[in-house]
Order: structure tokens, then sequence, then C-alpha cells
């Protein structure tokens, strides 16, 4: 009788980072009258106005960050391993 093992093995990648906006207490309404009361006439520069568009929108949704792990892989399920 001949016997022959069959293993695989999965190499992980290297953890990824994703940078997202956190929307969840996020309210329109609230973040449209600041930025009516924010820019108003004052805003004369690009600059100036993308400088304070950004700064309110990171009070109302602030930016995260996730580390995903490396050996995520979503298409290698249980019954692919068996396999």
């Amino acid at each position: 009788m001949v016997l022959t093992p069959f293993t695989s093995k999965y190499e992980p990648g290297k953890p990824k980072e994703v940078v997202y906006r956190n929307y969840k207490h996020f309210n329109n309404d609230n973040f449209r009258e600041e930025l009516k009361a924010a820019t108003g006439d004052t805003c004369n520069t690009w600059d100036s106005l993308e400088t304070r568009f950004l700064n309110i929108l990171n009070k109302h949704a602030p930016i995260k960050k996730k580390t995903i792990r490396g050996n995520h892989a979503p298409y290698m399920t249980k019954s692919l391993k068996r396999q």
C-alpha cells in the first residue's frame, strides 16, 4: 500500500491598513449649517475653503484606520480546505 500525504500550505500576506470615514453619528443638517456659517463670504481662496471644509468634515465624520489581517482570504472556505 502506498500513501501520499497531501498538504497545502497557505502563506498569509502582510496586514493591510484601510483608511475610511466613520459616518455612524453623521448628521447632514448640522454639517450643512456649520459649513454655511464657517464659509459665508469670507472664503477668498480655494485653500481656505478646502481647509475649513476638511476641518468641519473631520469633526462630523472622523477618519479611522483599520488593520486587516494578512491571512484574510474570503474565498478560502472550510470545504475548499478539506478538498
